[in-house]
């Protein structure tokens, strides 16, 4: 586990009509979680972003925003680290497997643990692609999750990190919450 701040600015596709809260998920199920608004996702590209909603939902660009958000956390696990993956046992398969049983075990154990977020392999952009899982109820007092624009998705999205430019919303003073427009409760 990590324990050293880090911090990362994280793509996601959301639906338009989630756009002004775009942080949670929205999915009443997911591979990391069992019920909406516990988790979000987040890929470290908008191609692995846009290519995530186009796998599992077929979704049409002008339906969809992509959302770049800026997280900084302190307890997180990189489970494509080959020593994270001996130690917890990872079995890289089911990590992208159709089914969620091994993923929703997983990430029972580790916010048990108090595990905030867990870097993983992308299953709609393979083998290159890596999303972030945020466990929301887990973020402590100095970790945030903070949606730092929404906009269009580009004809042909990057995968190429986002770029650090000025914030369109403002920035919360907040910590350990999911803020911008979202605020953990």
């Amino acid at each position: 586990m990590k324990h050293a701040p880090r911090k990362f600015t994280l793509v996601k596709a959301v639906y338009k009509g989630f756009a002004d809260d775009p942080i949670p998920s929205r999915s009443s199920r997911g591979r990391f979680h069992e019920s909406p608004g516990s988790t979000s996702y987040l890929a470290e590209d908008s191609a692995t972003a846009w290519r995530e909603v186009s796998y599992r939902w077929q979704a049409q660009p002008d339906e969809y925003r992509l959302v770049e958000a800026e997280f900084t956390v302190y307890k997180w696990l990189d489970l494509t680290d080959a020593k994270t993956q001996r130690k917890y046992k990872i079995d890289i398969a089911r990590l992208v497997a159709d089914d969620y049983l091994y993923c929703d075990e997983l990430a029972a154990r580790l916010r048990a643990k108090g595990i905030e977020a867990v870097r993983t392999y992308s299953r709609a952009d393979r083998p290159d692609g890596r999303n972030w899982v945020v466990f929301l109820e887990c973020l402590g007092p100095q970790s945030s999750l903070e949606v730092l624009r929404v906009g269009p998705v580009p004809p042909r999205p990057s995968k190429a990190p986002p770029a650090k430019a000025p914030r369109s919303r403002k920035r919360s003073k907040s910590s350990g919450r999911a803020t911008g427009s979202r605020k953990k409760t």
